[in-house]
């Protein structure tokens, strides 16, 4: 039996466009998860702040392979709590990464226990920054951190965007 997922947003005007981008990013992350059969973003054609997600998974084993559970209301939205930053927190995050790339050893070592702190929602920002950051060592060390936090979910939709 397969399992749907369906989430209805509705963004600010304002930040309809950054949304979008990020939510692109998730969407092409999200898709190459074992089990997840279709991920789709739907947007009204005559409201651009209205958007639809849908995802559908292959099974309940899937589902929960993707950190979610098909009778806990509670469970997802906690689960997209941690996945979605503020401002304020993609700041932070992305702060915390820069120091990856520190001069002093010990340093790298404190931000890399510090952004693993930040749980499933560092897990955007350091793809990113395993896969495209100019300074080796940021790229290195991120890429280390995902590996040692295990897999999660990326997600990087910034709660001030959504109304």
């Amino acid at each position: 039996m397969s399992f749907v997922l369906e989430v209805k947003l509705r963004i600010k005007p304002e930040h309809v466009e950054n949304f979008m981008a990020k939510l692109a990013e998730n969407a092409k992350a999200a898709r190459t998860e074992p089990g997840c059969l279709t991920f789709d973003v739907s947007v009204d054609p005559n409201d651009k702040t209205s958007v639809m997600l849908y995802e559908v998974y292959a099974d309940e084993k899937a589902l929960e392979a993707a950190g979610l559970k098909s009778d806990d209301t509670a469970g997802l939205l906690n689960y997209l709590r941690q996945r979605t930053l503020s401002d304020t927190d993609l700041t932070k995050i992305q702060a915390v990464i820069r120091r990856l790339g520190a001069d002093d050893f010990e340093e790298r070592l404190k931000a890399a226990r510090e952004v693993e702190s930040f749980g499933p929602a560092a897990v955007g920002p350091l793809r990113t920054a395993s896969q495209s950051d100019p300074d080796y060592e940021v790229l290195y060390r991120a890429g280390e951190c995902l590996k040692r936090m295990g897999k999660s979910r990326p997600c990087q939709l910034a709660r001030i965007w959504i109304q």
